[in-house]
């Protein structure tokens, strides 16, 4: 510990002022009640002057350095004029009390002022010097029991101080596995439930055979990929240990490129020209290769729920020695569908998240008649 963290100005707490104002209390009215019945060696200047040190000790345990500082004036002045028998008696607690309580250079004056006060008893009062040398053991005795408790309450505060970040860090860390288990049943839920819905609503309005057939295909193709993304997303959940978990590296089947054809498909089913451009020679590490894969999947379920009747809609991916890229861009439909889909807003805020763990960005809005999705990369981050 740094003598300047040791040292510094450390609050008394509350229960220590009222325990020292009860202990003062209790022997004033004994002083008063020996002057009042007469015993031996008492006298009502005695019992007003222990009721002075007493005020002054209650007052050092509220307010440590004044009331310290107050005490000692009072004390070399007071011995300098007549010979007050209760300030020895009060050295040992107000020791503790400034060592306890006060800065590293207060207790230097505070020392400095009690060398003074011991000058003074001896040239005045006539002390002999082993007297003050017992006042002094007792100023040190007194220090000592207050530097002794002012590290137990630095160790306490920095105990309390270590549980209070472990349990913000606890915390933290529950609020992130929360956000991640809402962006995996997002990314679950979203784009296949998105493909369920459209396609029950063709079953609905669509009479050609052929049609109603292809509706109830994409229907389960989109049920059964749901299933398993989920029991992807259950095996992560459980832990790598779990019965039917998914290794990492496959927890989304296919690549980059694979996938894309696929969501390429889902928009051409309603009648959306696609174009893909992806480098043929396309190596990604797999972590960056499956957020892309969720980032074009996100774009793809927001094409269908808010660009029906799109007339095209495109996908490139562009990689060089210094950054790479996904692109997805659809135009505007050339009229608003009847269909309207809920969003939850959590979907690009979760791409973002994902793209900035690699160190990327997503910027998204309009263009020259329709809306882009972009996602950038640094090669170096993947």
């Amino acid at each position: 510990m740094r003598s300047a963290e040791f040292f510094r100005s450390l609050p008394l707490p509350r229960w220590v002022s009222a325990a020292v104002a009860i202990c003062v209390g209790c022997v004033v009215i004994l002083e008063f009640i020996a002057t009042g019945v007469k015993l031996p060696d008492t006298s009502y200047l005695d019992a007003f002057s222990v009721l002075a040190v007493g005020i002054l000790v209650a007052l050092t345990s509220r307010w440590p350095a004044a009331g310290a500082l107050v005490f000692l004036v009072v004390a070399i002045v007071s011995y300098a004029a007549f010979d007050p028998t209760a300030f020895p008696m009060a050295i040992v607690p107000m020791a503790a009390l400034v060592a306890r309580a006060c800065t590293g250079r207060f207790c230097i004056v505070a020392g400095a002022l009690t060398v003074v006060w011991l000058v003074v008893m001896i040239m005045v009062e006539n002390y002999f010097w082993y007297e003050c040398l017992l006042i002094g053991v007792l100023v040190v005795f007194g220090a000592g029991l207050g530097l002794s408790l002012r590290l137990a309450a630095l160790r306490n505060m920095r105990l309390s101080q270590e549980v209070r970040i472990q349990e913000e860090t606890r915390e933290q860390a529950i609020t992130d596995e929360r956000k991640r288990i809402a962006g995996e049943l997002h990314d679950v839920v979203a784009h296949d439930l998105t493909i369920i819905a459209m396609q029950a609503r063709v079953l609905d309005t669509a009479t050609d055979p052929e049609d109603r057939a292809e509706a109830r295909q994409a229907i389960g193709d989109a049920s059964r990929q749901a299933l398993k993304d989920m029991r992807r997303m259950l095996g992560v959940l459980y832990g790598p240990d779990a019965p039917g978990a998914v290794p990492d590296g496959e927890e989304t089947t296919g690549g980059l490129s694979l996938r894309i054809q696929e969501f390429a498909a889902l928009l051409r089913a309603q009648g959306i020209g696609v174009k893909i451009e992806i480098p043929a020679d396309l190596v990604l590490p797999r972590s960056l290769e499956l957020t892309l894969i969720r980032i074009a999947q996100e774009a793809t379920t927001n094409i269908l729920k808010h660009a029906q009747g799109a007339p095209w809609a495109r996908y490139v991916v562009e990689s060089d020695e210094r950054r790479l890229s996904l692109t997805i861009s659809n135009a505007e439909p050339a009229r608003r569908s009847h269909l309207e889909f809920p969003s939850s807003g959590f979907g690009l805020v979760g791409l973002r998240e994902r793209a900035s763990v690699y160190g990327g960005n997503i910027e998204t809005g309009p263009i020259a008649g329709g809306w882009s999705v972009r996602a950038t990369f640094e090669t170096a981050a993947a």
